[in-house]
């Protein structure tokens, strides 16, 4: 994988080495903010062997991380035997789950890398833009992962309900409780039009406000497992937050690249390629994979896309990047 990445860094070889699948369209939840506006979407799903080609697909195009994403992946039936088809080929796997599903968790003991829940506050909180109940059920499964060996951390989306500090401190001590760390990211709007009234409300000058409130508390020991860097990175972002980078509108001296559209993917449970998940839903930032080969979707979207970068805290672009305080900081906290 260092490879792939310095490769692309030295000469621009662009190599999906992570890609993120929508395994389903289909989700239990309804929460305002998701990217996908899962309300006004089909619930459709790929077959199981649709699912297995577009892996082996990627896989010989470099792919050896993969993200199963939804809707909500716990639905499937399938699920245990897609990690295993992954994990045949010694890729890292992880899950996206919104933990209200528990029933395969048991199964993926010793299969799965990694699970990767949703919480995003006290029960009150959470459960005011998830359902009722769903705090409760969300940590009991993170209960029966931690009691299975499965290693797991709580991710936050940060929204006009939980935005202030006391809530963001409950999910540290929570993550801190079951030895594990919890993300934060804002809720961003997508090309589905998912709700923006939502979104939007949080300003820009109280996202920057929580981003250095972020910052202290990691320095203060809290599992925050989001780098310094990438939190950096966010905080002093010169755009709106809303804005994605370009050469047009940051700055010439600018120096971040964002590797998503390079070295990341996602496909959509449509069989839609993009960049990154604030792509979605935007005609001009996709290819399809079913009307023709991932090989020449993949191609066509690396060479197409003028985006350079946004105000996202994400560490995927900054270790891609070989950025040495970033690489650091995981390895250091076994992020």
């Amino acid at each position: 994988m260092g490879l792939t990445a310095l490769r692309y860094k030295c000469f621009n070889t662009k190599v999906p080495l992570l890609v993120s699948i929508s395994i389903t369209g289909k989700c239990n939840l309804r929460c305002p903010y998701c990217y996908i506006n899962i309300s006004k979407r089909k619930m459709t799903e790929p077959s199981f062997s649709e699912l297995c080609q577009q892996i082996d697909d990627f896989y010989r195009l470099g792919t050896r991380i993969f993200f199963l994403q939804g809707g909500e992946p716990m639905i499937r039936n399938d699920i245990v035997d897609l990690v295993r088809h992954i994990k045949q080929k010694n890729c890292y796997v992880s899950i996206t789950s919104n933990g209200t599903i528990d029933r395969h968790i048991p199964k993926l003991k010793n299969l799965i890398d990694h699970i990767e829940f949703s919480l995003d506050g006290p029960p009150d909180v959470n459960d005011k833009t998830r359902g009722p109940g769903v705090f409760d059920k969300t940590v009991q499964s993170a209960k029966i992962a931690k009691k299975h060996g499965i290693k797991f951390h709580f991710h936050c989306v940060l929204n006009k309900y939980n935005s202030d500090s006391q809530q963001i401190l409950f999910i540290s001590k929570l993550a801190k409780k079951m030895g594990t760390f919890f993300t934060a990211c804002f809720a961003t709007s997508s090309g589905f039009d998912n709700n923006p009234d939502f979104i939007n409300e949080i300003p820009d000058k109280k996202q920057k406000e929580i981003y250095q409130f972020l910052l202290k508390i990691k320095a203060e020991g809290h599992p925050l497992g989001v780098s310094n860097f990438a939190l950096r990175h966010a905080l002093n972002w010169p755009l709106k937050y809303f804005q994605i980078g370009d050469k047009k509108n940051l700055p010439s001296n600018y120096k971040s690249r964002c590797v998503h559209g390079r070295l990341a993917a996602w496909v959509d449970h449509d069989g839609w390629l993009y960049p990154c998940t604030r792509a979605f839903g935007r005609s001009d930032f996709r290819e399809n994979i079913k009307n023709q080969s991932i090989d020449k979707a993949w191609k066509k979207l690396s060479s197409k896309l003028k985006c350079l970068d946004c105000g996202v805290a994400s560490d995927i672009s900054s270790i891609f990047n070989f950025t040495p305080e970033s690489i650091i900081d995981v390895l250091r906290n076994k992020y």
